[in-house]
């Protein structure tokens, strides 16, 4: 990815550059030059989870829909497929972005807290989506969870902590709260995330407790945005 960056120079008649000047003095001269600099992909990233705060750019409401699926699914305004069967706890404190997939019989805590959930996520069936509680002066409170955009979760997993953009989440997995997921990881199936955990971006994880088993190459991000978008594509709702 190149972007390119124009930088201007003045060269001013009399009284130096920058001064402005009066009728009938010499003409300012003004050079433009161009620059190329290469943005590495983990740059990319790093904005991409700079731009994913979620805030009200997020307005789909899971509640309002546009049309019934033949097959159990109902359609959003901004083209999110949601499975008939899904349980969405306080469906008023659930945000979506756009082109999203509930699963058949998901869960979603929002009774608990805020979801937020970004563009082509993909929550598998019977996965459940839980914000982390946190003792404070003597009461338990809930903190709002947010799942980034190009995030596919597996069947019957059970988060508790946020996650960012372009991750692959297997089935049967178990994220536990208050963990820091970084942009552009892959967790393999049936894998424990212990709570705390942090995992960094580019790598793939595994096992019962979850360790790192490699680094990803930087192609990796592409890779998880055209999984998600053909996940999309594969739930039917005409």
């Amino acid at each position: 990815t190149i972007k390119k960056i124009k930088s201007t120079t003045r060269q001013g008649g009399r009284g130096g550059g920058g001064e402005r000047m009066e009728a009938g003095e010499a003409t300012t001269a003004t050079t433009t030059t161009t620059t190329t600099m290469t943005i590495p992909v983990r740059d990319l990233v790093k904005e991409a989870e700079e731009d994913s705060e979620m805030g009200p750019v997020l307005v789909d409401k899971v509640v309002k829909v546009v049309e019934k699926g033949k097959e159990g699914w109902k359609v959003t305004s901004r083209g999110g497929k949601v499975a008939n069967s899904a349980v969405l706890c306080g469906m008023n404190r659930i945000t979506m972005k756009e082109n999203c997939i509930l699963g058949e019989e998901c869960v979603i805590r929002a009774d608990l807290a805020t979801v937020f959930i970004g563009g082509y996520c993909i929550v598998g069936p019977r996965a459940v989506i839980r914000p982390y509680p946190k003792p404070r002066k003597g009461t338990i409170t809930y903190f709002s969870l947010k799942i980034g955009s190009f995030v596919s979760i597996g069947a019957e997993t059970h988060v508790s902590s946020s996650i960012s953009n372009y991750s692959l989440i297997g089935a049967n997995c178990v994220i536990g709260k208050q963990c820091t997921l970084r942009s552009c990881i892959v967790i393999e199936d049936n894998t424990v995330i212990p709570p705390n955990t942090l995992i960094p971006s580019f790598t793939r994880w595994g096992g019962d407790p979850g360790v790192m088993i490699e680094q990803l190459h930087e192609g990796a991000i592409h890779e998880i945005k055209l999984a998600c978008e053909m996940g999309y594509d594969a739930v039917v709702t005409v």
